[in-house]
């Protein structure tokens, strides 16, 4: 039997809570080997996120952005300094003249945040509020209104509300995290054409996660 990864079980758990559907898992393309990767990406424009997943999960996965020829060529040498990976994913993002929109939802029992950045990688929410570019709204729960902070005219209240628009999704999701002692969860999303694909979740235990509800 194939080895599954940990973090494309993480994708389909995405569907089976119908969070994601098959076309936007199919938007993270699956390697396995350099070549296969090198030959998939195009100097067009779009910047390419590229991950080195391992069978077993681990946070902080290594990340190469690829957008023009020369992080093309650095990314075919960097990447022979890493082994320790089975999977090698690729997502490409059309730009269109603008860095992507990325965010997070985070919810617990008494509180709920969104978090917002435009820029080349969904990593730098990390930098909140050092970007140009974010915005952040905290709320009790659902149906409440956001105090929100919006630097660099990102489309919060749309986002706010294509989140509203998948409460029963997270909150069954959420039910059966509760169930298991799991009390907060964070997923990640990136807006595209005009509305959110969600990309990956977190919690603070995913393993558990995955052994409970994985089937």
């Amino acid at each position: 039997m194939m080895n599954i990864s940990g973090k494309s079980k993480k994708k389909q758990l995405l569907l089976a809570y119908g969070l994601a559907t098959e076309e936007d898992i199919s938007q993270t393309k699956r390697f396995t080997e350099i070549n296969e990767v090198l030959d998939y990406i195009r100097i067009d424009g779009s910047v390419y996120i590229i991950k080195l997943v391992p069978i077993e999960l681990r946070p902080k996965l290594k990340n190469f952005i690829v957008n023009d020829d020369k992080s093309r060529r650095s990314f075919a040498t960097d990447i022979l300094n890493y082994h320790d990976y089975s999977e090698i994913w690729c997502c490409r993002n059309e730009c269109n003249g603008e860095m992507p929109i990325y965010g997070r939802f985070v919810t617990g029992d008494l509180w709920q945040t969104i978090e917002l950045i435009r820029g080349n990688t969904a990593r730098l929410i990390e930098k909140i509020p050092e970007m140009d570019s974010y915005a952040v709204g905290i709320r009790i729960s659902w149906g409440w209104h956001y105090k929100a902070v919006n630097k660099g005219n990102l489309p919060f209240h749309d986002v706010a509300r294509w989140i509203e628009e998948k409460k029963n999704q997270i909150g069954i999701f959420f039910e059966q995290l509760k169930m298991i002692g799991v009390e907060t969860l964070c997923v990640e999303f990136k807006v595209h054409n005009s509305g959110l694909v969600f990309t990956d979740w977190d919690t603070p235990d995913d393993k558990t996660v995955i052994n409970r509800l994985w089937r």
